[in-house]
């Protein structure tokens, strides 16, 4: 399912999944769009991001920090690189995947 990530989607999923749990296989949420927005989705719990951010370094870094307890680390990592991941941004997902089409 591919759509823009929010809080209440994803506590809404969350809500579904403790409702009735999914057989076999846990299911795992992954947020993308440069992680413009993986502050607030580790927030939520989601277990990563999966996202073309060219310094994934910084992504693994805010992960650990959430799945370590530590949401204010996630944050304070996410509020010192969100200008370089919205600078990254700019292009847009559309012209990506036409850049990627060509």
């Amino acid at each position: 399912l591919e759509s823009l990530p929010s809080p209440a989607k994803i506590r809404s999923l969350r809500g579904l999944w403790e409702q009735a749990p999914p057989a076999g296989n846990p299911v795992t949420i992954l947020t993308g769009l440069g992680a413009l927005y993986g502050g607030f989705d580790l927030e939520q719990g989601t277990e990563g991001f999966m996202t073309g951010f060219a310094f994934p370094e910084i992504l693994i870094a805010m992960n650990d920090a959430a799945q370590a307890g530590d949401l204010e680390l996630a944050h304070r990592l996410y509020s010192r690189f969100l200008p370089l991941m919205v600078f990254e941004q700019q292009p847009g997902v559309g012209v990506r995947k036409e850049i990627y089409r060509l």
